[in-house]
């Protein structure tokens, strides 16, 4: 339950440092009226492309400081494994996962992302990238319930900034696990991968397909309000983020489709 009485996503669990740290960061349900009248935004990644985004759905989860609402649309994302499949490494995966040709669903959603965890085990079951100390260190922080952690089905966040609207965080994401394809109405974020390796799921323009590329240490990525995107751990993976949240942290996070809490 949150500090004002509603029931906290599960995606969201936080510790009790963070939510007293935080006070009433869930609060009371609401709309987000600017997504229920308009939802559309822009979007760049590491190619700098830009474009407008239509406006998505079912279902949306709008999680914000004084909200949290359902909006009804309709969503239903192509996927493009062009990329992928580029790279002699990952093109057998690719193959496989083209099997599937688009995501309407949170159960097809979670069915992609679990695929390409045991295509990635299976495919490179000797060669697994080993775990940092660092790693290890922020994990065993998440689950301690330390201060500035929220621990979460995935693995957790780890929050080193937050003087709003400035927001730094690493998101530790345990081999198997993945985190919802979302989108936000206002935030800016930069993701860099730091260590492991796994997979990105985003759309660069309007009404193109979802991109899937490999992840690898080193890699940027550039997210403007409204692209949507997916992270997929098929190792440990660890990726830290500077974001501008004008709403406050996470306060215009929108879930198209949530992970089933279940790592693969």
């Amino acid at each position: 339950m949150s500090a004002g009485g509603q029931a906290v996503p599960e995606y969201f669990a936080k510790s009790v440092e963070f939510s007293v740290h935080q006070g009433a960061y869930m609060g009371r349900a609401g709309q987000i009226e600017s997504f229920a009248s308009n939802g559309v935004g822009t979007g760049t990644s590491k190619g700098g492309r830009k474009g407008n985004n239509r406006s998505v759905s079912p279902m949306l989860k709008c999680v914000s400081k004084e909200r949290n609402f359902f909006l009804e649309m309709s969503a239903s994302f192509d996927l493009n494994h062009d990329r992928l499949a580029g790279d002699p490494k990952f093109a057998t995966i690719a193959s496989s996962l083209s099997t599937q040709l688009r995501i309407e669903s949170r159960e097809a959603f979670n069915r992609y992302c679990r695929k390409a965890c045991l295509l990635w085990s299976e495919h490179f079951s000797h060669s697994s990238l080993g775990t940092s100390a660092f790693f290890t260190e922020l994990l065993d922080r998440i689950d301690r319930r330390g201060e500035g952690t929220i621990k979460t089905p995935w693995g957790g966040v780890v929050i080193v900034l937050h003087e709003p609207p400035r927001v730094e965080k690493y998101l530790v994401v345990r081999k198997g696990g993945y985190l919802a394809l979302e989108m936000h109405e206002k935030k800016d974020e930069r993701l860099e991968v730091k260590e492991g390796t796994g997979l990105i799921l985003s759309r660069h323009v309007a009404d193109q397909p979802l991109t899937v590329e490999a992840l690898a240490p080193g890699d940027r990525f550039h997210f403007e309000p409204g692209m949507e995107h997916c992270l997929i751990g098929t190792e440990n993976l660890l990726v830290f983020e500077r974001s501008v949240d004008p709403k406050g942290m996470d306060q215009d996070l929108v879930f198209i489709y949530e992970p089933d809490g279940v790592v693969s």
